[in-house]
């Protein structure tokens, strides 16, 4: 008889499964990139539809021909900056809240944060962020609730004070932050499925039609000694809502738009047009920062010439 052998069931490189604590998800690293002062920024996804672009690689058969390629729509209303953030050896030292912040950060923030005349001077610190403030309100699926997260900046300490200082309290477009052509990894909470058995959780194959208890379970989860189940072990549980991160998304267009979408609502202002899919389901906030793991071929951005539009309204 031969050998029996198999992959193993299920991957480790999500391990453990847990759900995301929060659906802001957290990003650890920032990338710095010539001629940007802030390195992230955020939106909401609306859909996924088709593109017909220009290939643009040299080396590709179908170059200067038009292909069509899977594109995904992220909304960017304008952000708020609410605030900055002192860090020393990763612990915060000190912060600064611009004036007169809108009621609707209560809902996240309680109590709110008042505006000090003077705010204390913050005489050693290693970096600053800016506190970022979506402004749901201007998307288009009536969310009243904002997403605060902390946005990183470049330059060293003292030139990251002085970009924080000047953009509290002001507005960020989308163009202010990305141009057309980066490479942007996005984080994002994925779709969340619930209670699912082992078969469609990790990929266990169906036991035998001659199996007495059941066919949709594993067959041995264990040995006698130790005498528990090991993590390892393929088992059901609850699958998806997980933060995941999608990299190298290429930013195609950055435009205004006008219409509507299935699932999603009213969408109207700037919106991103990135190649490729990402997580998420449609509402869910998206957040991007450039590319930390970009590869040496770096073409022209890509020109598009028509877009199918499928469940989206103009």
């Amino acid at each position: 008889m031969g050998k029996f052998s198999h992959p193993r069931r299920g991957s480790r490189q999500f391990a453990p499964r847990n759900r995301a604590k929060s659906e802001v998800p957290r990003i650890r690293t920032w990338v710095e990139r010539d001629g940007k002062i802030v390195l992230g920024f955020a939106g909401y996804k609306v859909t996924t539809m088709h593109a017909e672009l220009i290939e643009n690689n040299p080396k590709s058969t179908l170059v200067n021909q038009p292909r069509q390629e899977p594109v995904t729509v992220i909304q960017v209303p304008p952000v708020k900056v609410i605030g900055a953030r002192f860090y020393l050896k990763e612990k915060a030292v000190g912060q600064l809240f611009a004036p007169n912040l809108h009621k609707d950060l209560g809902r996240t923030i309680r109590p709110l944060p008042k505006a000090e005349k003077a705010p204390k001077e913050v005489k050693e610190f290693d970096r600053v962020v800016i506190i970022m403030s979506m402004q749901p309100r201007l998307a288009g699926f009536g969310k009243k609730k904002p997403e605060i997260m902390e946005v990183a900046l470049s330059g060293d300490a003292e030139a990251q004070k002085k970009q924080a200082i000047e953009l509290v309290g002001k507005e960020l477009k989308a163009s202010d932050v990305l141009t057309v052509g980066d490479y942007l990894d996005i984080f994002a909470v994925s779709k969340g499925r619930g209670f699912l058995g082992p078969i469609q959780r990790m990929n266990v194959p169906l036991m035998s039609v001659k199996t007495k208890r059941s066919r949709r379970r594993p067959a041995n989860i264990g040995s006698w000694r130790p005498k528990r189940v090991l993590w390892q072990t393929p088992m059901g549980g609850k699958t998806g809502y997980h933060q995941r991160c999608d990299y190298n998304k290429r930013v195609l267009s950055i435009t205004t738009f006008n219409g509507s979408a299935n699932r999603y609502g009213k969408v109207e202002g700037d919106v991103i047009l990135l190649h490729g899919s990402i997580p998420g389901p449609a509402k869910r906030l998206v957040r991007m920062r450039f590319a930390a793991r970009i590869h040496d071929k770096v073409f022209d951005p890509q020109k598009i010439t028509s877009v199918s539009i499928e469940g989206v309204k103009i």
